[in-house]
């Protein structure tokens, strides 16, 4: 039941897995190369119900690892609108094993997970060991801090599996008084996307070698 829009996969993977329906089977395809030693959580939600009442599933959470052992640990916390105090729901909030501020623009997270109605969160199934975290309000759902007008948060100092519980972040739109390229990719074979901080109407790009 719109199992693509529902589904949560942390570490995230760059392709939603290919699913189909097989009597009362869910099977699932993988189009990514999955990494080793690493443990899997599926949240499907309310994706998958009875077929009479459309009941949802109590228990929606699949685990595994490509390892040997599954990773227990996890942080907690919750996210508020800056300029009001407000919970935030369904808000991105992502974890990274490395330490720059500039992560949310360049790499897809290590974990991630969305909040709740009350902004409450909890990333688990994690590794030991400590980790940088940001909220985010995802305007195009690709895990990325870069369209213009998206909220962002995040915490100074690194967050420790295990023992962060009861963390608050707090939402805010950045300061886009300079305008700078944040970001520029190739989307597929013949199409570059350019990510600017800000609209503008005189963007010229000059192939370098023809």
């Amino acid at each position: 039941k719109d199992l693509q829009a529902k589904l949560i996969v942390s570490p995230p993977l760059k392709e939603i897995p290919e699913f189909r329906i097989k009597g009362k089977t869910l099977e699932l395809s993988f189009m990514d190369t999955l990494l080793p030693g690493t443990t899997y959580n599926f949240q499907f939600g309310d994706a998958i119900v009875d077929n009479t009442e459309g009941n949802p599933l109590d228990s929606n959470i699949f685990v595994f690892s490509t390892g040997s052992e599954i990773d227990s640990l996890w942080v907690s916390g919750k996210i508020k609108k800056a300029y009001d105090l407000s919970p935030e729901k369904k808000i991105i909030v992502m974890v990274y094993n490395e330490f720059s501020d500039s992560l949310p623009y360049l790499s897809r997270p290590l974990y991630f997970t969305k909040t709740n109605d009350e902004g409450l969160f909890k990333i688990q199934y994690m590794r030991s060991g400590k980790y940088k975290i940001f909220t985010l309000k995802d305007g195009n759902g690709n895990y990325f801090f870069d369209m213009p007008g998206e909220l962002i948060g995040f915490l100074d100092t690194p967050v420790v599996a295990g023992d962060s519980t009861d963390l608050v972040m707090y939402l805010f739109q950045e300061d886009v008084s300079k305008q700078f390229l944040k970001r520029g990719y190739a989307e597929h074979f013949g199409k570059l996307i350019f990510v600017f901080t800000k609209p503008t109407e005189k963007a010229k790009a000059i192939p370098l070698n023809r």
